[in-house]
This record gives C-alpha cells, sequence and structure tokens, in this order.
C-alpha cells in the first residue's frame, strides 16, 4: 500500500513539473508572438527556411518567401549524405511561385509565420506534456526558432514541428 502511495505522489508531482514547464513554454510563445508581430508591422515581406535532418543522413531545407504578408514562393531541396561517405548528393529540388504553391509534395508546407505561430501555441504546445516532449526556442531577437513536440516513446525522426534556420526580413 505504500508502494502505492509513493507511486501515486510521483505521478501527481510529474504532472505538475510537466503542466509548469508547458506553461512556462506557453508564456514564452506569447511573448515571441508579440515579438514577432512587432517585427512583421515593419517588415512584412521575409523569407525563411526550414530544415528537416535525420539519422540516416537525409536532409532537406524549404525556403518560404513572404511578400506583403502573402505566400509569394516556396523552394525545396534534399540531400543524402549517407549515399556517398563525407560527401553530400542532391536529390529533388523545386521552386514554386503563383498558383504552383503546394503543387509538390515534399517538403515543409507553404506558412507564413503567423500560421506557424498559430500552430505552435494552440497545437503543438497543447500536446499533452507527460506523454510528449515540448519545445519552444528563439531566435537572439525573440523570434520563434523551433516549436514542436515529440513523443517520448520514440526515438527516430519524431519531431513534429517548425524549425526555423535562418529568417531574413526585407
Amino acid at each position: 500500500m505504500q508502494y502505492l502511495v509513493v507511486l501515486l505522489a510521483l505521478v501527481v508531482s510529474q504532472g505538475s513539473v510537466a503542466s509548469s514547464h508547458k506553461n512556462d513554454l506557453l508564456q514564452a510563445w506569447n511573448e515571441s508572438l508579440h515579438k514577432w508581430q512587432s517585427i512583421k508591422s515593419k517588415h512584412p515581406s521575409y523569407q525563411y527556411t526550414t530544415q528537416f535532418s535525420s539519422w540516416t543522413g537525409y536532409s532537406s531545407e524549404t525556403r518560404v518567401q513572404v511578400r506583403n504578408g502573402k505566400i509569394y514562393a516556396r523552394g525545396f531541396m534534399e540531400m543524402n549524405s549517407r549515399q556517398t561517405p563525407n560527401q553530400q548528393t542532391s536529390g529533388r529540388m523545386y521552386l514554386e511561385i503563383g498558383k504552383q504553391i503546394g503543387s509538390n509534395d515534399f517538403g515543409a508546407p507553404a506558412k507564413t509565420l503567423d500560421d506557424i505561430y498559430m500552430q505552435c501555441g494552440l497545437e503543438w504546445l497543447q500536446k499533452d506534456a507527460l506523454d510528449n516532449r515540448l519545445y519552444f526556442t528563439t531566435d537572439k531577437n525573440g523570434i520563434l526558432n523551433t516549436c514542436g513536440y515529440r513523443h517520448k516513446q520514440c526515438s527516430d525522426d519524431c519531431f513534429r514541428g517548425a524549425s526555423i534556420s535562418s529568417l531574413e526580413l526585407e
């Protein structure tokens, strides 16, 4: 019986710690969102790059260009460093402009940073913190860098969210 009480106390305290961590991330998200809205009011045109890399050596980059708050272009390039030791080889690549945007299945979706912020705060950071590791980081200016989650029982290529490697304001 005493073992059960200790186990229950551990579960409750883990839930409390997970909840506190989640609240800290949501507060950081909110502060970052306000910083982004301030910057965006001065720079409605920008481009950002997202990256994905796998333990298998596969990696990809998606670049999204936004002009005056609307998606203008999306480019994608994939690489694989496992095919040739110490060398990266290129795979698929494309550039979509205008009505072509979204016509390719590969790469990160074409979203504005506003869309990513909303998905981050309303979906990714809302995952159960007991079952998932939640992530939110910013760059040196306080703008979203990484937001997402990974199930704690998953070990390979499990991150779901956005990882922004560069942001260029125009």
